[in-house]
């Protein structure tokens, strides 16, 4: 299995493919959901980025007016803060969604993860990574984390926080 919660192996991943990959949907996909469930004036988080289009596609054609895109690889958040200069709706940040300290709490209105909780889940210490990036999650967001990608459960609160999760199974 690849060390998937190590930055250096996302840093070479990214050096070797640097073109725009999107996990499990494309924004036309998750589109639907998204309006469902976010405004476009909400302050977003994107956490484990990536390459993707989904964060662009959400400004030009959804009309959102925040987000702050996280990935644990410094390589291609340089990359995609390159890419994306034009577009002051998108901002990027290298961030490990297990420990984001920088965050204060209840920065966000809504998180958006399309594969980073299921990259942690098939990582190394799965159980204690993935409850530190669903409690950095909770710390930095009071109502919703969309997280779109294999797991397919019903929505859940957070105890004692209020926040929804709400798991939206994406397979293609």
């Amino acid at each position: 299995m690849p060390p998937y919660g190590d930055a250096s192996y996302w840093d070479q991943r990214y050096q070797r493919e640097p073109s725009c990959f999107d996990w499990y949907q494309t924004y036309a996909g998750l589109e639907p959901i998204l309006k469902r469930h976010l405004h476009p004036q909400d302050q977003i988080l994107h956490i484990g980025a990536g390459t993707s289009q989904l964060q662009v596609d959400m400004v030009q054609q959804g009309g959102y007016q925040q987000i702050v895109n996280t990935d644990i690889s410094a390589v291609v958040i340089k990359q995609m803060q390159e890419l994306h200069k034009s577009i002051p709706q998108l901002t990027y940040r290298v961030g490990d969604a297990r420990s984001m300290p920088e965050f204060q709490g209840a920065s966000f209105d809504s998180i958006v993860d399309k594969g980073t909780l299921d990259a942690i889940l098939c990582g190394q210490q799965a159980r204690e990574n993935a409850t530190g990036m669903l409690s950095e999650c909770y710390r930095y967001s009071l109502s919703l984390m969309l997280q779109a990608g294999q797991i397919s459960k019903p929505a859940m609160s957070a105890p004692g926080t209020g926040c929804e999760v709400l798991f939206q199974s994406c397979n293609t």
